[in-house]
Order: C-alpha cells, then sequence, then structure tokens
C-alpha cells in the first residue's frame, strides 16, 4: 500500500473494536480531510454537521449562551450554569477540559452524565459521524483525488465526538438553556455552528494556541470575537488588553453584533492598557461577566 492508502486504512482501523467511551476519548488522528481543506474549509463542514444536529435535537439558538475567552472560561461557565439554575431553568452545559473524568464535560442541571448516558449517546453521535468521515476515508485510501463531493467530513476528534454527544443528549434532556465553552479560538471552532445565540461572552484574552490563532493578541482576540452574531449581546470586560479590546470592538462592528463592555472593580492599576500576554483575570472579572 502507498503511504496515501495506509494514511486513509489506518484511519479507519484507529476506530475499530473499541468501547464507545473509547472512541469518544481517542486520541486524535491525522485525518486525511486534514491534507486536503484548509482552517475554514474544515469549519464549514464542521458547523454545517453541528447545526444540523442542534436542529433536531430541538435546541432553540437563542437557549445558548457561548463563552470565548483565553483565560477564566470555565469559571463563567459554571457562574452562568448555577445562576440559571437556581432560577429554575433546566440547563445543559459543555465545557472542557475535564480534571478527573470526562463526565464532567457534560452536565445537566448539577448532575454529571453518567456512563449510561455517554455510552447511549455517544453511540448515535458516532454513527452521525461516521456517515461523513468515513466514506471520505475510504475514497483517499483507494487514491480518490476527486473528494469534494464524496462526503461532507473534516477531520472530526474527540472534541467534536464529546460535543455531538452532549448536544443529543440536551435535546433528550429538554434542556431550556445551554452554557457553551468554546474550545480553540472562536472563528472556526466547532462550537461557532449557532446561527443565533442568547448571548456571548469574551473572557480574559492572552496568547494562547498562537499556532492556530496567530502571535499577536489582536488576531487571538479577533478569533475568539468570531462568536459574535449580528444584533445579539456580546459581553467582554473593559479591562481586556487595549489591543484585545479594539480587535473586540472591531470584529463586533464588523458582524452588527451588541457589544457591552463590562466594568470591573480594580484593586491598584488597571490592566485595561497592558498588551502582556500573561494578564491573569480577576475573580471579578469573570463574575462581572458571569
Amino acid at each position: 500500500a502507498t503511504a496515501k492508502e495506509e494514511r486513509g486504512i489506518s484511519w479507519l482501523v484507529a476506530m475499530v473494536g473499541r468501547s464507545v467511551v473509547e472512541r469518544l476519548l481517542a486520541e486524535p488522528v491525522v485525518h486525511p480531510r486534514s491534507n486536503v481543506l484548509d482552517a475554514a474549509q474544515r469549519a464549514t463542514r464542521r458547523h454545517k454537521f453541528f447545526a444540523s444536529l442542534q436542529r433536531e435535537a430541538a435546541l432553540s439558538c437563542r437557549s445558548f449562551v457561548h463563552v470565548a475567552g483565553t483565560k477564566g472560561k470555565g469559571s463563567v461557565c459554571e457562574l452562568v450554569r448555577s445562576g440559571l439554575v437556581a432560577q429554575g431553568y433546566r440547563v445543559g452545559t459543555f465545557t472542557s477540559p475535564h480534571l478527573h473524568s470526562v463526565h464532567e464535560r457534560i452536565r445537566v442541571g448539577s448532575r454529571l452524565a453518567s456512563t449510561r448516558e455517554l455510552e447511549a449517546f455517544g453511540t448515535e453521535a458516532l454513527r452521525r459521524l461516521d456517515e461523513v468521515e468515513l466514506p471520505f476515508a475510504a475514497e483517499h485510501g483507494r487514491g480518490n483525488k476527486n473528494l469534494d463531493d464524496v462526503a461532507d467530513g473534516w477531520g472530526a476528534v474527540f472534541f467534536d465526538r464529546l460535543l455531538a454527544t452532549a448536544l443529543l443528549f440536551f435535546g433528550d434532556q429538554k434542556c431550556d438553556a445551554v452554557v457553551m465553552e468554546a474550545g480553540i479560538g472562536g472563528t472556526f471552532d466547532s462550537t461557532n455552528f449557532l446561527e443565533d445565540h442568547a448571548v456571548a461572552v469574551v473572557t480574559s484574552i492572552s496568547k494562547d494556541h498562537t499556532a492556530l490563532l496567530g502571535d499577536t493578541l489582536r488576531e487571538i482576540a479577533t478569533h475568539k470575537a468570531g462568536v459574535a452574531r449580528p444584533r445579539r449581546p456580546l459581553l467582554t470586560s473593559r479591562a481586556q488588553p487595549t489591543e484585545a479590546l479594539e480587535a473586540i470592538r472591531a470584529q463586533v462592528r464588523k458582524v452588527g453584533a451588541i457589544l457591552e463592555e463590562i466594568d470591573v472593580p480594580t484593586h491598584g492599576p488597571s490592566s485595561s492598557s497592558s498588551s502582556s500576554s500573561s494578564r491573569r483575570p480577576t475573580e471579578a472579572e469573570n463574575v462581572a461577566l458571569a
């Protein structure tokens, strides 16, 4: 077999003979699709897939709180989740990474998804993903060069598998609110499939994933603010580094979103004029955004 054929075959074999949870958590394999499509093309395909899944799960776009940023995302998600639960909402929460168990990533209310639930909804998620991924890998392995119309796969990794599982689970649980944490960036992130949302939040910006998002705070903040939607609110802290805040403002203007800059109580010199890549968000900043 040629190297190309081996790559296609190895991708197929990598998912065979594993339990559902093992398949959900399998380490990313270099999918042949990633050698054909650029980041924007892959994002278009994954967003189409997840938007379709969200509609099938009967989850309203306006029920979503979408949280992007570099630091403080998990804290803000937890604060929003607990606040909505206290108000009587049935809240699905999707966050990453987990500390002890994958169950932590998918919750309804205060309850973590059980192993039984991960297996049940993970099985369906894997089936849906296989429908779009396997035909492409098989044709690539056979040396087919005309692959654009073979399938809509993009090279799903474990984050995608868990997100698909979460959406199916939340739909089954009839969640009336969903708190969803972005993975990497915003614009091309798998979670950025919503046509609309209740509100988006961009937490503290600093340098992360520079190979994917760019080397400057301006580039990184532009990606993070890619979760903005026309005529919908996007919240961020006025304490953001100036370079990041300017980029967020520009992206919001570009899409016609409504920017709400939150004032944060400060203790000591303000960090808003700093361009430091290591600025750490305060607890007050996370609370204010939530």
